[in-house]
């Protein structure tokens, strides 16, 4: 899922559980620019970019991965 504002925007990552009848909102991570996600065996693994130290505020350019291990509706 994604917001867009103006050249900005932002990835979110969301865990969503059910409990009973219902579905119960868990952890969420936001990135900048997302590229790919991966789910399996209780992770979440991310690829993104980041922002660098001489990047304009609308361009991340470093790629990053980022792997959580998912725990009662939590990142870990």
């Amino acid at each position: 899922v994604w917001e867009e504002c103006g050249h900005d925007s932002l990835h979110y990552v969301a865990l969503v559980q059910t409990v009973g009848d219902e579905l119960q909102l868990g952890d969420v991570k936001t990135f900048d620019v997302v590229d790919s996600m991966r789910v399996s065996a209780g992770q979440v693994s991310v690829t993104h970019l980041e922002f660098g130290p001489d990047d304009p505020t609308c361009c991340p350019s470093q790629r990053a991965s980022t792997t959580y291990q998912i725990s009662g509706g939590k990142f870990r």
